[in-house]
């Protein structure tokens, strides 16, 4: 019964950015430092928040290649339209 409780009172964080990831850390620490949390459970936080952030950097990074890659279309094809007049 106190599992079910327990659920229904987690926040739920919606990790969709560095930011917030470092919200949730900061929050896992204090809750570490106040003992509310076990070091094995803050230890899992940061493990995984870890993950994410490196998920964050390859959509930063592919989101730069694919605007990369359109502005080298687009200069290719402005040099193909300049070789023609």
């Amino acid at each position: 019964m106190a599992e079910t409780t327990e659920k229904k009172s987690c926040k739920r964080w919606g990790l969709k950015s560095p930011e917030q990831l470092r919200r949730l850390l900061t929050a896992t620490v204090n809750q570490l430092l106040a003992e509310t949390i076990s070091r094995e459970d803050a230890r899992a936080v940061g493990f995984l928040c870890g993950i994410l952030l490196d998920v964050f950097k390859f959509q930063k990074e592919a989101d730069l290649d694919s605007r990369l890659e359109k502005l080298e279309a687009l200069l290719a094809d402005g040099n193909d339209n300049d070789e023609k007049f």
